[in-house]
């Protein structure tokens, strides 16, 4: 069973006196006696333009005729308590509903700031992640451009040992082919001059002999051209040589410079880890405190319910003994009624009190 109390400005407001007419009286001014009654009305209500403490004057009256004041009068003594518990438990429950409300706002206010906190936590490392992902890329780019940089150095220290060792062997064939025709230079000579000794008998020998010694001349000036032109070559490939010395020398600079910007990216490297742990840390700390704010809250929930429970139990009691208080009272109404309309079939006339006789008030409505 399920009670809703609904406090409004008019509930607060005293009804009439009368039991019968259930409006709501004035509100109280604060100076004076309060009043119990409705005022007087241009617009009578009531028979003969009674007024309602008139009618309520009768109604006493006629009680006390027929007997029936003291059960009345009990009737309300036990009724009073009740409606005033009941004022004082709504008045309660309005307390605690409003307090319950705040604790909730709070609570998910506070919940709200944890997950902010939590959904930023959460940005830090994920941008913590890409710039550690941005440095290995990086690191990764360096050590490529670093292998590169030795490969493209070996190759050229391959290259300038294979054209050194490609001059060194033409020099060395040019060399002895140089020698070799010197050899034959000799022996051509060697046989000219023998042709000449011979000069008698041997004249076709010696043309013969002066003609291989023009060739072999001959030769021997492209052969020496030829060494000239292997000298020239040899150093070209010795000039080519130090040039790629240079470019591996460079290129060894470059590879320095290569390890030290492969230094720095892990020096940021570590920097970035320490930034994603310190951000992994706000994030559990952000958890922590958001799994404190939802126990907080549970607990909260748990009292609201406690709470409701209790008011359950009391209002369920209090409307059983509104029930019997009501039951009681149809049952003190309908012996008044059939009391009264006896009395009226029999002529007797209920004697009207006069305005200042004591009004109680039962406060309760019909």
């Amino acid at each position: 069973m399920t009670v809703e109390t609904i406090v409004t400005a008019d509930s607060r407001r005293r009804p009439c006196a009368y039991p019968p007419c259930g409006r709501l009286l004035p509100p109280y001014a604060g100076r004076g006696r309060p009043v119990k009654f409705c005022p007087d009305d241009p617009n009578p209500r009531w028979p003969d333009g009674k007024t309602c403490q008139q009618m309520d004057a009768a109604r006493k009256s006629a009680e006390r005729a027929t007997g029936l004041d003291v059960p009345l009068d009990g009737f309300r003594g036990a009724a009073g308590p009740l409606v005033e518990a009941a004022a004082a438990l709504a008045d309660q429950l309005i307390d605690t509903v409003t307090l319950v409300r705040a604790v909730d706002g709070g609570a998910l206010a506070r919940i709200a700031d944890a997950e902010q906190a939590m959904g930023e936590a959460l940005a830090r490392a994920e941008a913590a992640e890409r710039d550690r992902d941005q440095a290995d890329r990086d690191r990764h780019q360096a050590d490529t451009e670093r292998a590169r940089a030795v490969a493209t150095a070996a190759d050229a220290e391959r290259r300038a040992e294979a054209a050194r060792r490609d001059a060194e062997r033409r020099v060395r064939e040019a060399t002895d082919r140089l020698a070799d025709l010197e050899r034959q230079h000799g022996q051509a000579l060697a046989a000219a001059e023998a042709a000449r000794a011979a000069q008698a008998d041997q004249t076709r020998r010696r043309e013969i002999a002066d003609q291989r010694a023009a060739t072999f001349e001959t030769e021997l000036a492209a052969v020496r051209a030829h060494l000239d032109a292997t000298r020239a070559d040899l150093d070209t490939a010795r000039a080519q040589t130090t040039a790629e010395h240079d470019q591996r020398i460079a290129a060894e600079h470059q590879l320095e410079r290569t390890d030290a910007r492969n230094s720095d990216l892990t020096t940021q490297i570590a920097q970035t880890q320490a930034a994603l742990d310190t951000a992994t840390t706000d994030r559990d700390q952000a958890t922590a405190r958001a799994r404190a704010l939802t126990d907080q809250l549970a607990v909260a929930e748990a009292a609201l319910e406690e709470a409701d429970a209790d008011a359950r139990r009391h209002a369920e009691e209090l409307t059983g003994r509104a029930t019997a208080a009501e039951a009681q009272r149809d049952d003190v109404e309908r012996r008044y009624q059939a009391l009264v309309a006896a009395l009226a079939a029999g002529g007797f006339t209920p004697q009207t009190a006069g305005e200042d006789d004591p009004q109680p008030s039962t406060g309760i409505d019909r």
